[in-house]
Formats: C-alpha cells, structure tokens, sequence
C-alpha cells in the first residue's frame, strides 16, 4: 500500500481528467511521506454505464480487501464550497463480491442524482478505495 493504483498503471483513465476529492487524492499520493493514501482508482460515471464489466474485472484483479466506495464531483473540494456529507460513500464492501461493488456504486450515483440534481452525471466521478480499519500515531 505503499503507492496509489494509479501510480502502479491500474487507473482506468488519465489523471489529468479528474475533478474534486479524486483529483486532491492524486495530488497528495507522491507528495506524502509521513503516512500513506491508501489504494485507490477512479472512473467516471460514463465508464461505468458504458462497460461496467471491463471496470469491475480490474476493480477484482487489483483490490483484495474491503473497499470504500466515494463520490467525487467537481462541486466537492471547490473555492465555492466543500459539500462535505452531501454526497455518498459507502464503506465495508467486499473487493471480491462484483454484487456488492455494483450496487455501492448505483447508490454513489443515485446519491449525485439526488443531492445535486446535476444536469450531467456522465463526468462526475466514483473513487474505490481500500478501507483504513485502524490507524496509529507516532
């Protein structure tokens, strides 16, 4: 867990087309020393209604743990305000359950449905990342 997926050539797409929260974690994953971002990758919502299959065989190829399933909108993380709490994450779904993963994911995007009524889902993005169960300070 050294190194985010992204820097081990899993991430669906460039990391340049990202938008809010997934756009923050890749930006700190190579910067950090002192502790660790943990496993992540990304894709957008038109990936996921175009070929879920494609993006759920890497999502069980690469992760083996619980995973915690995150919204991530260019309405998060702005200058104009955070919406901290008014999206989704699911947390505890089972990297080796395709089912589980589907329907944490239909929630993240039902949720952007519903909090922002957005006009356009197609490039909002969902981040699966694996699950911190504890942490110590030193």
């Amino acid at each position: 867990m050294e190194k985010n997926i992204a820097s081990l050539g899993y991430s669906l797409r460039p990391p340049e087309l990202g938008s809010g929260k997934a756009n923050v974690l890749r930006g700190l994953s190579p910067l950090v020393s002192k502790w660790l971002v943990p496993d992540f990758t990304t894709f957008r919502v038109s990936e996921w209604k175009e070929n879920p299959t494609v993006i759920l065989d890497r999502i069980t190829g690469v992760f083996h743990e619980t995973l915690a399933v995150r919204s991530s909108t260019d309405l998060e993380d702005s200058k104009t305000g955070s919406f901290a709490g008014v999206f989704d994450t699911i947390l505890n779904v089972d990297a080796s359950n395709p089912a589980e993963i589907v329907d944490a994911v239909e929630k993240v995007i039902l949720g952007y449905k519903k909090a922002a009524r957005l006009s356009s889902l197609e490039n909002q993005e969902i981040i699966l990342q694996e699950m911190v169960t504890s942490v110590s300070l030193r």
